[in-house]
C-alpha cells in the first residue's frame, strides 16, 4: 500500500476537520475570509477556495507577520509535542487554563491551527494549519519555549555533593545501626542527631532520608522485621554503573516504587534533561518543560514502533502503550529537580526577576569521569582509625564499609575498625586473612602490627562458636559436587557445614526460590512461598545523556524574533485601520471590522468589505429582554457557554432551554462543572454574554 505524503495527509486532515464544523461556524469562517456565499453551495468546493486563499503567498506572509511572541510559543509547542491536546498544552505551559484556551480559540479564528480526531486514540488533536506549518517549520525554535534566564539575586549554595564516599559511609552507618528508621522510613530522633554529628553536611537529615527511600526502591536496601540491611550483591551491581548513571537512578528511585521500565525511563530522562541544559541558567518550570518534551517524544517513538508492526499482538502493544502514555508524566519532574539539587547535582545560583530559583549544573556533575583511581588511599594508624585521603571507586568503598564504622565525614571520610565492625564482615564470609589483605591493598603505609593481631584474635573468637541463621541445603554425597560446581548456587554458599550440607547466604523464601529456580538442577526442590521477586537482574541499560535542544538558534528564528517585528505588526494593523475609514460601513460594521483587526483575523484588504460582515448580538443587559433571549437561543443552537450576572453573582453556565411564560421566561441551565439543572427568571439577569468557544466543538 502506497504511503501518503505527510503534507498531503495533513491537508486532507484539515479539509476533513472543516467539513465537521457546525454550519453556523462554517458560514462565519467563510464569510470572514471569502465574503458572502452564494447558495446553493458545495461544501467541498468552498473548502477548496478557502485553501486557495491560504495558499496565496501574500496571505501566508501576513498570517506569519501577525504572530506575536505568545503565538510563537504555542505554535512551537504544537510543532514539538507529538499529537498535542488541550491537556498536554496545559500540562506543558502550566499556566491558567482560560488563558491558553483563549489563545487557541484566537488562533483557530485566524485559521492558523485546527482540531481533528485521531483515528487511533480517538482524541481531539490540535495541529498547525498545513499551509502555515510549511513556513513555520523554518522558524520554530525550542529556545522560544525553553529560554535561559538571568540571575538578579545571587545565592551562595554550599550544598555538599553526595559523593561515592558519602554513599559508602551511609552504608557503613546502616550496617551498624539497622534500626535507624521509623515505620515510614524517616530517621528516629536519636539516629538523626547522631548522623548530624557524624556528617558535617547541610540538610543531612533530608539527604539521608532521601537516599534511604531511593535505595529501598532500587532494592539496594532491604527492610526485614523493622531493620534495614544492605544487599551487597545489588549494591555492587549498582557500583558497576558509570557514575552519572548511578545518580540518575538515585533520582529516579527517590520518586517511588517504579516498574523496571519506568525506572529506566525516568533515569534516562534525567540524563537527557541535564545534557540539554548545557551551562546556562534555568528555572524549575523551564527544566520541567524540557522533561515534558523528552517524555512526549519518547512516548510517540514507542507508539510509532508498535504501530509499524501488524497483527493482533502489535495492536495489543499499541493499545497498552496508549493506556500508559502518561505514566511518566504523572511523576512530577519538579520533584526530580529538588532531588538533584539536594544531592548537589544541580546548583541553585540565585533568583531571577520573577523571584524563581535559578539552576545550573554543579561543578561536581561536570567533573564526573571514569578515570582509573589510585587504590592507595587509606591512612591507618595504630589506634584503629582509618582516614580516606583520596577518592576510591564505589565498589571499593562499599567493600571497606562492610568492616569499618564511619566516625566523621566532612572534607574526608574518617572510619574506625573495631571488634563489632569486623564481626559483621566475618558474618558476611570474610576471614582474618582476607580482611588484612584488603587493608594492605588500600593502605598508603605499612599496616600497624597490632591491627593484624587484633583481627586474628577476633577471628579466633568468631570461629570458636558458630550460630547459623538462614537456609540449609542438604543433598546426597553423590550430588554434592554438582552443587559446588553450579555457578548459580556456588556463589550463594556461605559455608559448607559438612559434606552435602550447605549454608546459603539468602534471607527470604523469595531469594532462595529464585536462586534454586535459576540453577537448572532438576533434583533440587523449591521451598513453597509467595511469588518470586522478579527484580533480581541488573539495572537496565542507559545511554549518555542526549541534548534535546540545538546549541544554536536557527538563523530564520533569529530574524523572526527581531524586536522590530512587533513594530511591523502595529504598522500593518494601523494601515488596515486607515483603510477601514475609506470603506462604506456603518458604525456597527466598523466596530466589528476594527475588532477583527485587533484579533489579527484580517490578513487581506478584501476582508474589509461589508459583505464579509454579519453582526452578531453577543451581549445584552438590563431591560433588553428580547436581546437576552436572542443571546441565549443562539448559544443553545451553537452549544456555547454563556456568562450571566444576577443577584450579585457572576457564573459561567451551559444554557439548555428557555421556558417562556406569560409576562416572563425562565432559563434552564447547568453551572460549569456541575450536573444539577437550575432555573432562573430571565428578568433577574442583569447582564448576559455569550462566551467564545472552539470552532471545532461539536
Amino acid at each position: 500500500m502506497k504511503t501518503l505524503n505527510p503534507l498531503v495527509k495533513h491537508i486532507m486532515d484539515w479539509r476533513e476537520s472543516m467539513t465537521l464544523i457546525s454550519e453556523e461556524h462554517f458560514f462565519q469562517i467563510v464569510r470572514t475570509y471569502l465574503g458572502e456565499i452564494e447558495t446553493p453551495y458545495n461544501k467541498q468546493d468552498v473548502i477548496e477556495k478557502l485553501g486557495a486563499f491560504l495558499r496565496n503567498e501574500e496571505n501566508l506572509k501576513n498570517m506569519i507577520l501577525l504572530l506575536d511572541n505568545n503565538d510563537i510559543q504555542i505554535l512551537t509547542a504544537l510543532y514539538e509535542i507529538p499529537e498535542a491536546t488541550d491537556e498536554k498544552l496545559n500540562s506543558f505551559f502550566g499556566s491558567n487554563n482560560t488563558a491558553i484556551e483563549y489563545r487557541l480559540q484566537n488562533l483557530e479564528e485566524r485559521l492558523v491551527i485546527y482540531r481533528h480526531l485521531d483515528s487511533h486514540s480517538q482524541k481531539k488533536i490540535i495541529s498547525i494549519n498545513p499551509y502555515v506549518e510549511n513556513i513555520f517549520s523554518n522558524i520554530a525554535d525550542l529556545h522560544s519555549l525553553i529560554p535561559e534566564t538571568i540571575c538578579v539575586e545571587k545565592i551562595e549554595d554550599e550544598n555538599h555533593f553526595a559523593s561515592t564516599s558519602f554513599i559508602a559511609a551511609l552504608f557503613s552507618y546502616i550496617a551498624k545501626n539497622p534500626e535507624l528508621c521509623k515505620t515510614d522510613f524517616s530517621l528516629k530522633k536519636r539516629n538523626a542527631k547522631e548522623i548530624s554529628d557524624i556528617f558535617s553536611i547541610d540538610k543531612i537529615k533530608e539527604k539521608v532520608e532521601l537516599l534511604i527511600k531511593s535505595f529501598l526502591n532500587l532494592r539496594i536496601l532491604k527492610e526485614i522485621n523493622g531493620k534495614l540491611f544492605v544487599d551487597y550483591d545489588r549494591a555492587n551491581l549498582f557500583a558497576s554503573l558509570p557514575e552519572k548513571y548511578r545518580y540518575a537512578y538515585i533520582c529516579a528511585g527517590s520518586q517511588g516504587h517504579l516498574q523496571r521500565k519506568q525506572l529506566q525511563e525516568q533515569a534516562q530522562m534525567f540524563l537527557d534533561v541535564i545534557a540539554s541544559i548545557k551551562d546556562g541558567l534555568y528555572t524549575k518550570k523551564t527544566l520541567s518543560r524540557i522533561s515534558f518534551l523528552i517524555n512526549e517524544t519518547n512516548n510517540a517513538h514507542n507508539v510509532l514502533s508498535s504501530n509499524s508492526s501488524t497483527g493482533r499482538f502489535a495492536l495489543l502493544m499499541a493499545q497498552n502503550a496508549e493506556k500508559n502514555e502518561n505514566v511518566s508524566i504523572s511523576i512530577n519532574f519538579e520533584n526530580l529537580i529538588d532531588t538533584a539539587a539536594l544531592l548537589g547535582l544541580l546548583k541553585i545560583t540565585g533568583k531571577n526577576e520573577q523571584g524563581e530559583y535559578v539552576y545550573t549544573k554543579s561543578y561536581s556533575y561536570n567533573d564526573f569521569s571514569e578515570q582509573e583511581q589510585n587504590e592507595k588511599a587509606l591512612s591507618i594508624d595504630a589506634s584503629f582509625n582509618v582516614m580516606c585521603l583520596s577518592n576510591l571507586s564505589l565498589s571499593n568503598m562499599i567493600e571497606l564499609s562492610k568492616f569499618m564504622d564511619i566516625k566523621r565525614f566532612d572534607t574526608a571520610a574518617s572510619f574506625e575498625i573495631n571488634k563489632q565492625s569486623v564481626m559483621r564482615a566475618f558474618n558476611e564470609g570474610y576471614t582474618n586473612k582476607s580482611l588484612v589483605n584488603i587493608l594492605k591493598r588500600f593502605s598508603l603505609y605499612e599496616l600497624p602490627q597490632n591491627i593484624i593481631i587484633s583481627i586474628d584474635e577476633w577471628y579466633q573468637t568468631f570461629t570458636s562458636v558458630t550460630l547459623y541463621k538462614g537456609f540449609i541445603l542438604q543433598v546426597s554425597l553423590e550430588k554434592a559436587v554438582l552443587i559446588e560446581k553450579n555457578p548459580i548456587i556456588a556463589n550463594h554458599i556461605k559455608k559448607t557445614i559438612a559434606p552435602g550440607i550447605f549454608l546459603l547466604d539468602t534471607i527470604t523464601d523469595e531469594e532462595v526460590n529464585s536462586i534454586l529456580a535459576k540453577s537448572d538442577l532438576d533434583f533440587v526442590r523449591e521451598e513453597r512461598s509467595e511469588t518470586i521477586n522478579p527484580f533480581v537482574q541488573s539495572y537496565p541499560i542507559l545511554h549518555e545523556g542526549k541534548a534535546f535542544i540545538e546549541e544554536e538558534i536557527k538563523e530564520n528564528s533569529k530574524a523572526f524574533s527581531n524586536k522590530n517585528r512587533l513594530d511591523k505588526i502595529d504598522s500593518y494593523q494601523d494601515s488596515l485601520r486607515k483603510k477601514v475609514e475609506n470603506e462604506n460601513l456603518d458604525k456597527e460594521q466598523k466596530r466589528e471590522i476594527l475588532s477583527r483587526i485587533q484579533r489579527k483575523i484580517i490578513i487581506n484588504d478584501s476582508q474589509l468589505k461589508k459583505e464579509n460582515i454579519k453582526i452578531e448580538i453577543l451581549e445584552a443587559s438590563g431591560m433588553d429582554f428580547s436581546g437576552k433571549i436572542h443571546v441565549i437561543e443562539s448559544a443553545i443552537m451553537d452549544k456555547c457557554m454563556i456568562e450571566i450576572e444576577y443577584d450579585g453573582n457572576v457564573i459561567e453556565c451551559k444554557p439548555l432551554s428557555v421556558e417562556k411564560k406569560t409576562g416572563n421566561a425562565e432559563l434552564l441551565f447547568l453551572k460549569k462543572n456541575e450536573k444539577k439543572e437550575n432555573l432562573l427568571a430571565i428578568s433577574r439577569i442583569l447582564h448576559i454574554k455569550r462566551l467564545s468557544q472552539s470552532l471545532f466543538e461539536n
